[in-house]
């Protein structure tokens, strides 16, 4: 990672890695990912606003596990994290078209889009000690082309 996009992260809370995947990377996976949307699709869980996520996926797809230590996403989560890396949750989402006001910060687990804060941010997951004082980071790779004028852009 260069010593600027640490910096930037730094200073804004998330960095852009750009396209870390391969063109073929991209098609491997995101044919693996409508395989497990259509597979184990009663897996899948509604969130009533957009998006079906499914939590469970190194179970019926270990082959994720190799975008997920794909080197290009190691590196720099290492680098933020100043150490090795643990992932706690491993979940794909599909997110569909959505044309509502922009959430931001929100989420809807618990009821109405805006009825509490993310359970992955707030204090309770700074560590102090740590020198961008985060104890989680979230990685979101994209398997469809994002703008401004797609809902899929999130930061977690």
């Amino acid at each position: 990672m260069k010593q600027e996009d640490y910096d930037f992260f730094k200073s804004n809370g998330y960095v852009e890695l750009g396209q870390i995947l391969s063109d073929d990377e991209v098609s491997r996976y995101a044919e693996l990912f409508e395989q497990e949307r259509h597979r184990y699709g009663c897996f899948w869980r509604d969130t009533g606003i957009w998006q079906t996520i499914y939590g469970h996926v190194l179970l019926t797809a270990p082959e994720f596990d190799g975008l997920i230590r794909h080197p290009k996403v190691m590196e720099p989560l290492q680098a933020l994290m100043g150490s090795e890396v643990c992932f706690s949750e491993i979940c794909l989402r599909h997110m569909g078209a959505y044309a509502g006001e922009t959430v931001r910060g929100l989420t809807s687990w618990d009821g109405p889009v805006g009825h509490r804060w993310h359970r992955d941010g707030g204090a309770r997951f700074m560590w102090p000690e740590h020198p961008l004082r985060m104890g989680y980071i979230a990685l979101l790779v994209y398997l469809a082309d994002v703008s401004d004028k797609t809902h899929s852009f999130a930061i977690s």
